[in-house]
């Protein structure tokens, strides 16, 4: 009976309160929204180019994108690498043990990935586990130090060394 009465309460109380306003889109976000559709329905059928890489890093919304660039020359070997080509790994990835996940199997110990796009998907969603935990992604340089992301000390400096995309 107590139940029964908390739900009748609880149903008042919300259809009193109205509901909450609807998440309504800019016209900027529907048009992104709309050509990373499209790049998402056509990139699966494309090889990895710099060009196509960079708008990948654009609609997957990674944070840092010039940072993360750089980061894949590095653990690529300037996008030579076995792990590359074999595993479609562009940031020398592990496989995630908590966290979702667009690995599909292992490669070299490594995570692997049906197309280098699901790898840089996979990128985004390691961004978003750490920042759901409370990381700070501003200064990404101190977030890359704070988790850990490299075990070579020097692996900053290395980042900073690459010239930026244009």
């Amino acid at each position: 009976m107590k139940k029964i009465l908390l739900l009748l309460c609880f149903g008042i109380i919300t259809l009193a309160a109205g509901s909450p306003p609807a998440y309504t889109p800019t016209k900027e976000k529907l048009i992104f929204l709309s050509k990373k559709h499209i790049f998402e329905r056509d990139i699966y059928m494309s090889s990895l180019t710099p060009e196509l890489f960079i708008e990948a890093l654009y609609y997957a919304e990674i944070i840092s994108p010039q940072i993360a660039y750089k980061q894949a020359q590095i653990e690529t070997g300037g996008f030579r690498s076995n792990l590359l080509w074999r595993g479609n790994n562009l940031f020398g990835m592990k496989m995630a043990r908590k966290r979702p996940t667009t690995a599909t199997n292992m490669v070299y110990g490594h995570a692997a990935y049906s197309h280098w796009y699901d790898s840089i998907k996979d990128y985004a969603l390691w961004q978003q586990w750490h920042k759901e935990r409370g990381y700070s992604l501003d200064n990404y340089f101190e977030f890359l130090q704070e988790v850990g992301y490299a075990t070579d000390k020097n692996y900053i400096k290395k980042i900073k060394g690459i010239s930026d995309y244009s």
